[in-house]
């Protein structure tokens, strides 16, 4: 496995196991997600896990027993607010249309700097640089 040349070590918890067929692994029914994580019953956690699935319809999926493995919950937390919800919901306007034109290469750069990110790159490496020429778009 060429992917795994530079890795020291690796650590993670068990989620699934599973058989292996031929070219095939086949994961037991009894052994998913679901069961393993079935402790944790806070309607929160579950919003979550159910890609941040609207607390009404999950209340229906549990009063209606429609995801098998899902624990009855207690409580649905009425007032509270998913703070990646709020985020994905947030919308900002366009900015303004420049009318600026560029005559020659090199007359103006537009660049992007991203990070630190959380896993570095292949070389070690935390933080991302973009930069555009605005008049032969070149990166």
């Amino acid at each position: 496995m060429k992917f795994l040349i530079n890795i020291v070590s690796l650590t993670a918890d068990v989620v699934h196991t599973c058989k292996r067929v031929k070219d095939l692994f086949v994961l037991s029914s009894t052994m998913s997600y679901v069961d393993k994580m079935r402790t944790n019953d806070g309607a929160s956690i579950w919003h979550a896990r159910l890609r941040h699935l609207r607390i009404d319809k999950l209340k229906v999926k549990v009063l209606k027993f429609l995801v098998n493995g899902l624990p009855k919950l207690s409580t649905f937390g009425k007032g509270e607010v998913c703070e990646r919800c709020q985020y994905g919901k947030a919308h900002r306007l366009p900015f303004d249309k420049s009318f600026s034109k560029c005559k020659a290469p090199l007359e103006l750069i537009q660049s992007d700097l991203m990070g630190p990110c959380v896993t570095p790159s292949h070389s070690g490496f935390r933080y991302m640089s973009l930069s555009v020429d605005d008049f032969t778009t070149y990166t």
